[in-house]
């Protein structure tokens, strides 16, 4: 990948917000390194990788459906514990240990779980993980859950503990005598036996030390308490000692013996969490899918867009993948198959940008290998590359204006666009003089056509409008916008232009109806003409579903087909007369 492409992957990926969707799929995931791989998620780079990520996540979604989520929860990261014990010598302490048993009961488990649900990508990938039964029985006879090492690690340890108990048990036994002796009434600060520097020791007063003959190990803050070793105890608690360094030997050798059967195993062992983790990433991508209803697209032979019933991820889930409360309405994408340039207009509020962001993060989504929100007869090919020109990128610091900026990235898209090229541009031609800014922008849509790439622009103004309409392989398109409440209705209506409704924007946010006649007037005819055909056209396509609606219901379908096309017939010739009347 050259300096200039990965550059501009990486400026398409934060404006379309795929970053949003890493972190999103990486809160799905279920282990550290499953999210590791998450956080990684990035474009694949070939059509068969893309086939086989898209068949392991449908592969998925239907496991979750019948048998829940793969139990990969005890794989851990293993890396730097395997890395260190490579080192011979090395022990690993109790607590990686654990995470080495947690990783080989989720290898067993995971086995089990795809064992019966026949042949498949996952289950074969399943399949490799190898069980470690034998390691696995070591390290759990030998270590408990909190991490303490068990007395049946080794023979030589369970004796060794056998001892430590009857000797503590003799020692307590001389000193709790001494306690309730009535000899030595009132010599006691409390009638406790506790310990000092690992050796049992009586709380004895100050003024009474005499009495009890023995080792001062230790005295209270006020110094009225000695704690003090009596002689009789001095012989076991040596004795005690010894013992304590014997069980610490012995613990020694059993993570010794351990540490040495995972170096056996470390390359195993490694292997095993790169497999669980690819599974715990086409989990949480399932689950993701699952909570967005989303769906795996046929994947096409040649690069084109058909996204039926299509969603924004981000609309339909937060950060923290609760579902979001407020409804969202699909919209149908095409592009690629009868026309190779989609021009979308309408006002600023229709929901335009939200149409690119949609078709461009859904590409980058399913040539990641994820499910998509859309209806599962949705289409989409392979691109090389998605470059996307969104958003204002002004800079006071590089002395950018809104069009420089504009400029740059248009720029860039030339040097990487082919045929094999999904183009975003939004409000192509814009920041400029608008006669200017046109012509420019029919120009960059005439290169992009040249290379064959597909490019999906939204647009305000009429010149590219025209070009839209008048051209072959280009087709126009309108965001729906509600007049009255001027609220988006975000649905796309392919074949006809989009108004900006500046007028009608302007007059319900409190503008002067007079000023608005004046600007009105500043018109020229071309323009106003433009403008009243749109709002003619949007009133017919209204009327035209109110009355379709009423067709379907009385069941008229033959005359609803006919009114459709005759509808169709009339608009592209009327847009097409009235165009070519007011293009420059």
């Amino acid at each position: 990948m050259t300096e200039i492409s990965a550059q501009f992957w990486d400026e398409t990926l934060q404006v379309l917000e795929y970053d949003k969707v890493r972190a999103l799929l990486a809160g799905y995931t279920c282990t550290s390194p499953g999210r590791e791989l998450a956080e990684r998620l990035f474009p694949l780079p070939g059509r068969t990788s893309v086939e086989t990520a898209l068949a392991e996540t449908d592969e998925m979604i239907r496991l979750l459906e019948d048998r829940g989520t793969p139990p990969v929860g005890g794989s851990q990261d293993l890396r730097a514990a395997v890395g260190r014990v490579r080192v011979e010598g090395v022990r690993l302490e109790p607590e990686e240990l654990l995470a080495v048993l947690g990783s080989v009961d989720a290898a067993a488990a995971c086995r089990q779980y795809f064992k019966g649900v026949g042949e498949g990508l996952l289950s074969a990938l399943a399949e490799d993980l190898a069980p470690l039964n034998s390691l696995g029985r070591d390290i759990r006879r030998a270590i408990d859950d909190r991490g303490e090492i068990l007395d049946a690690a080794s023979d030589e340890l369970y004796g060794i503990r056998r001892d430590l108990q009857r000797i503590r048990q003799r020692i307590r036994k001389t000193l709790e005598d001494m306690l309730n002796s009535d000899r030595l009434a009132g010599v006691f600060q409390d009638r406790i036996v506790t310990q000092r520097n690992g050796r049992y020791v009586v709380p004895v007063r100050a003024d009474h030390r005499r009495d009890v003959p023995g080792f001062v190990h230790d005295e209270s803050a006020s110094g009225q308490t000695l704690f003090v070793e009596p002689v009789g105890v001095l012989e076991e608690n040596n004795r005690l000692q010894a013992l304590l360094r014997a069980e610490k030997r012995e613990e020694d050798r059993v993570l010794a013996r351990l540490s040495a059967a995972v170096r056996e195993a470390g390359t195993v062992l490694l292997t095993n969490q790169e497999i669980l983790a690819r599974l715990d990433f086409r989990g949480a991508a399932g689950r993701m899918a699952r909570d967005c209803a989303g769906t795996v697209p046929v994947l096409a032979g040649e690069p084109l867009l058909d996204l039926r019933q299509a969603r924004h991820p981000l609309l339909l889930l937060q950060a923290n993948g609760s579902k979001r409360t407020d409804p969202v309405v699909p919209i149908d994408l095409r592009l690629g198959e009868t026309y190779h340039a989609l021009i979308i207009s309408g006002p600023n509020t229709g929901g335009k940008t939200v149409a690119l962001k949609t078709a461009g993060l859904l590409t980058l989504m399913v040539q990641s290998g994820l499910a998509v929100p859309c209806d599962p007869d949705s289409r989409i090919g392979f691109f090389d590359r998605v470059c996307a020109d969104i958003g204002d990128e002004q800079s006071i610091e590089l002395s950018l204006s809104t069009f420089s900026g504009h400029l740059l990235r248009i720029g860039r898209i030339l040097a990487l666009a082919g045929s094999d090229t999904l183009v975003l541009l939004d409000e192509l031609g814009t920041g400029t003089d608008p006669v200017e800014g046109g012509a420019l922008g029919l120009a960059v849509l005439d290169e992009l056509r040249e290379r064959g790439a597909k490019v999906m622009a939204t647009t305000h103004l009429n010149q590219i409008k025209a070009y839209a309409t008048l051209r072959e392989g280009v087709e126009i398109a309108a965001v729906d916008f509600d007049r009255e409440t001027l609220e988006p209705r975000y649905r796309i209506h392919y074949g006809m232009p989009g108004g900006s409704s500046a007028f009608s924007i302007a007059g319900r946010l409190g503008l002067p109806a007079e000023l608005l006649t004046k600007a009105e007037s500043y018109l020229g005819e071309g323009e106003q003409k433009e403008l009243d055909l749109i709002d003619e056209l949007g009133q017919l396509r209204e009327r035209l579903q109110t009355e379709l609606a009423a067709a379907e219901g009385a069941g008229m379908q033959t005359w609803k087909l006919v009114r459709d096309a005759d509808f169709a017939t009339d608009c592209r010739f009327r847009q097409a007369r009235s165009f070519a009347e007011i293009s420059p």
